[in-house]
């Protein structure tokens, strides 16, 4: 007997999201983790992108305090530096002659300088950026309260290195001259080298 019920995949909120977290998005129902507190050292405020040395971390800076016991939608994004261009300069250095950065460029530069007060928001809008620059709508939804236990057809993906559990089929990167494919990175690295056809690529895999 089959189900009726969607799939539903439970999840931390992410910046700039891997290329997993889109493939699981075609088919799930994706639920973020609202009500959780903030952890250090995760998808949610770090991201990865390629260059000839391998993956590179980035990281989006937070305000001084207790952050890992703050609830996730009161965590504060710092801009006592200005990380945000500094990111872009570092994407626009090591992407600028990938096929589509540059038709790009533009929207990710204005969703950076935005300068959101919170990382939740903040990274729900690269989410909904990224899936809309990849031509499909995300089933996404978010927690009412702290999730501890899930009904049978959810996933919970929390805590789990689920995101990184697909196989990445190659394809060209504008380093690969230099090194291996590298896997397990943003999604941006497949936007900026795909660009339209990302999406179908997401289905291929």
């Amino acid at each position: 007997m089959h189900s009726d019920i969607k799939t539903s995949l439970l999840l931390e909120t992410q910046v700039f999201p891997t290329i997993a977290f889109f493939k699981h998005a075609l088919d799930k129902k994706i639920i973020i983790e609202a009500h959780e507190h903030y952890q250090k050292r995760s998808w949610r405020n770090r991201y990865y992108i390629g260059s000839n040395q391998g993956a590179v971390s980035m990281s989006i800076p937070l305000k001084q305090g207790k952050n890992k016991s703050m609830p996730i939608q009161e965590v504060n994004i710092s801009y006592d530096h200005p990380w945000h261009v500094q990111h872009l300069k570092t994407l626009q250095s090591i992407y600028g002659k990938s096929p589509f950065f540059i038709y790009y460029k533009d929207e990710l530069e204005a969703l950076l300088n935005k300068k959101h007060e919170h990382l939740f928001q903040f990274n729900n809008e690269t989410m909904h950026w990224m899936a809309r620059s990849m031509k499909f709508e995300m089933d996404l939804h978010f927690t009412n309260q702290y999730t501890t236990s899930v009904d049978d057809h959810i996933i919970d993906g929390r805590k789990t290195l689920v995101l990184n559990a697909i196989p990445t089929k190659p394809y060209q990167q504008v380093f690969g001259k230099h090194a291996h494919f590298i896997s397990g990175l943003s999604a941006l690295d497949l936007l900026f080298h795909l660009g339209p056809d990302s999406y179908y690529y997401l289905k291929s895999i």
